[in-house]
């Protein structure tokens, strides 16, 4: 429920929280073998908090991987937590007795990504939103039809709909139907897995706006699970942005989509069309893939992808400059830099068939065109430095490459992770920050 007037800030002892979630972490084993035998683990969601209170709408938004559907799957106890704590009431949802689990599953629903997948074929529509009712003890014909009937009603579904089968509805029909059925048990929580994302535009609005009509008339929270950040701006509160199993920004909807602090946060708001002219030279565009979770970078998660990435100490060039910079450092440490697509470009730019002939001077043009680095960098040593690294490369030295640049290039993001740190108000975890923090403290200390 979006409350425009709300002040910036996080839950506090005198708000009632209905969830709590503290250190969450999901892993799942990476196994080779006969024997089944542990190689690995893929850190799908890996220490992430949050609260959320009563009649609120917090949402969880990143790209498809960052691990919010499993944080969703984990707190309606489809999935085991690694580890961490979930609480619910106050309760701790590991410490419930089997009655009590019962319970806990009627109070928290969920409606999934894909209405078509989560309905029986063989069941109507009537049927399947019976289903929880009667697990749950209501056995009563007459009490079972009332209740589907208000359903059906309050979801915008005609009464016939109730003897149609899942493959005779819409897209959106299916949806409105995964609603009635979740809301079938009264629960006070409801977790929303990219409710709109497998519909139609028109339908998606139609289906929000029943979302909130919803919510309204039952007094729901709700955990809304989106990669869409129009969405999360029209239904939700407050906001958790994650990244490859983490929490990387957290904060109220307006003063964040305002002002996003995490250049994260900023990368995926400028996926939002807007009707800014200006805003489109602002805008940050996400390059390369999403690290494999079963062996996320070190330091900060979000450093092989980030235009902010802290330069070392004694950097005197441009931002853009160091970015280039540690883009090419990064893909000769991660063995993605492909000498031989260079040459491959070179040849075929000068109409040569081969690659013999492809000189060194035409080679480290394009290394330094692909990279975005300057034909020749202001500052003396770093031009040495990129001059030698990109020599080495050349001559199949990718290993020294790296090297040379990694103990002249490196940088904080990719050694320390970062801290969370409260930034205007927000949850922020982002190197950048730190920055800010010393100066303060030395103007402090020069003070005393």
């Amino acid at each position: 429920m979006r409350q425009e007037n709300a002040t910036e800030h996080e839950p506090n002892a005198s708000e009632e929280s209905l969830l709590t979630v503290r250190g969450l972490k999901k892993h799942y084993a990476i196994t080779s073998g006969v024997l089944s035998r542990e190689t690995g683990r893929v850190r799908a969601v890996d220490g992430i908090d949050f609260e959320l209170r009563r009649g609120e709408t917090l949402g969880l938004v990143g790209e498809s991987g960052c691990g919010k559907s499993t944080v969703a799957r984990t707190v309606v106890s489809l999935e085991a937590p690694t580890e961490g704590r979930i609480r619910f009431r106050e309760r701790s949802v590991a410490s419930l007795s089997k009655r009590e689990t019962k319970r806990y599953r009627r109070q928290v629903q969920m409606v999934f990504q894909n209405p078509a997948s989560s309905f029986d074929p063989r069941m109507t529509i009537g049927e399947s939103i019976a289903e929880p009712m009667v697990t749950h003890g209501l056995t009563d014909d007459e009490r079972l039809e009332e209740r589907i009937t208000t359903l059906l009603e309050l979801v915008g579904l005609a009464e016939a709909k109730r003897e149609r089968y899942p493959h005779e509805l819409s897209g959106g029909e299916k949806q409105r139907a995964a609603l009635a059925r979740a809301l079938s048990l009264n629960p006070d929580l409801l977790v929303l897995d990219e409710p709109v994302s497998a519909l139609d535009v028109s339908v998606q609005a139609e289906i929000l706006a029943l979302i909130e009509r919803l919510q309204d008339a039952f007094d729901l929270s709700i955990l809304l699970i989106s990669h869409d950040m129009s969405v999360v701006h029209q239904l939700c509160d407050r906001v958790v942005v994650m990244y490859l199993g983490e929490a990387v920004e957290v904060g109220r909807t307006e003063s964040l989509f305002a002002d996003p602090k995490h250049p994260y946060t900023k990368a995926l708001l400028d996926t939002v069309p807007r009707p800014d002219p200006h805003h489109r030279n602002e805008m940050v565009e996400l390059t390369g893939d999403v690290p494999d979770p079963a062996s996320p970078p070190s330091g900060c998660r979000f450093h092989t992808r980030c235009p902010k990435v802290v330069p070392p100490e004694g950097w005197s060039l441009t931002q853009s400059a160091w970015n280039a910079v540690f883009s090419l450092r990064v893909a000769l440490r991660d063995s993605d830099f492909g000498l031989t697509s260079v040459r491959e470009r070179v040849a075929d730019g000068s109409g040569d068939d081969g690659t013999e002939t492809v000189s060194e001077t035409d080679l480290r043009s394009e290394i330094r065109r692909e990279y975005g680095i300057p034909s020749t960098l202001d500052q003396r040593s770093a031009e040495e430095m990129v001059s030698n690294a990109i020599g080495a490369a050349i001559d199949g030295n990718v290993d020294a490459a790296a090297e040379l640049l990694g103990e002249r290039f490196s940088t904080v993001c990719e050694t320390e992770h970062p801290k969370r740190r409260s930034v205007d108000g927000r949850d922020v975890g982002c190197h950048l920050y730190e920055e800010d923090e010393d100066e303060t403290n030395s103007e402090a200390d020069g003070e005393c």
